[in-house]
C-alpha cells in the first residue's frame, strides 16, 4: 500500500461480494459510529478488544471488514500489530483518520490474498453474514485459513437470532430515519 502524509491511498483487488453502495458506501460511513452505538456495539468493543488481545499473545491480527476501526484501533494501541481489509474506501478513510498504526487495504473479504500469516484473523459485528451467499462465505473461510498461522485462531462473531420477536403479544420493529437516502 502506498501512503503519503496527506492521504492514504487504498487499492482494490478482485471482485466484490458485499456491495459497497448497499452496505458501507459513502452514505453509510458518516453515520456508522452512531449506528454501532445504537446497537450497543461500541460498549461491546472493549470486551472484544480484551478478548482478542489475550488470544493474540502479543502477536499480529487481521480484521476482515474493519469498518471504522472501532476494535482494530484500540487493539493496535495495546501493542498488537493489526492489519485490516474492507471493501469500502470510505470506511478505510475513517480508520486512517483514527490511526496510522494499522495497515489497511481495500479488498473483498471473500477473495482476499496476503503473503503474511497472522496469529488471529477476526471478522466481527456480523460482517461475515453480510457476504452475499454461501459460496462467498466459504471463500472467505478458505482465504482466512490460508493466512492464519499454524497456532492461530479464526474468530467470527454472528448474532444469535431472536426467536421471539413479539413484545406483549405484538410484533415490534424499529427504525431510525437518517436521511432521504437511507433508513435503518
Amino acid at each position: 500500500m502506498k501512503e503519503s502524509k496527506e492521504k492514504r491511498k487504498f487499492f482494490w483487488k478482485g471482485e466484490q461480494s458485499i456491495s459497497d453502495e448497499r452496505i458501507y458506501g459513502e452514505i453509510y460511513a458518516p453515520i456508522y459510529g452512531e449506528y454501532t452505538n445504537l446497537r450497543g456495539k461500541v460498549a461491546d468493543a472493549y470486551e472484544t478488544v480484551a478478548f482478542l488481545e489475550q488470544i493474540c499473545g502479543g502477536r499480529n491480527a487481521l480484521e476482515l471488514g474493519i469498518g471504522d476501526g472501532r476494535v482494530a484501533v484500540p487493539l493496535s494501541e495495546r501493542g498488537i500489530k493489526v492489519e485490516g481489509i474492507d471493501n469500502s474506501r470510505a470506511m478505510l478513510e475513517l480508520v486512517a483518520k483514527r490511526s496510522a498504526l494499522i495497515k489497511l487495504w481495500q479488498e473483498d473479504i471473500a477473495n482476499f490474498r496476503s503473503d503474511h500469516r497472522y496469529r488471529v484473523v477476526y471478522c466481527i459485528y456480523c460482517t461475515f453474514m453480510l457476504l452475499s451467499n454461501r459460496e462467498a462465505q466459504i471463500a472467505c473461510l478458505r482465504a482466512a485459513e490460508k493466512v492464519v498461522d499454524d497456532e492461530g485462531v479464526l474468530v467470527i462473531e454472528v448474532d444469535v437470532p431472536n426467536w421471539n420477536p413479539f413484545v406483549g403479544g405484538e410484533r415490534t420493529t424499529s427504525a431510525q430515519l437518517v436521511g432521504d437516502d437511507n433508513a435503518m
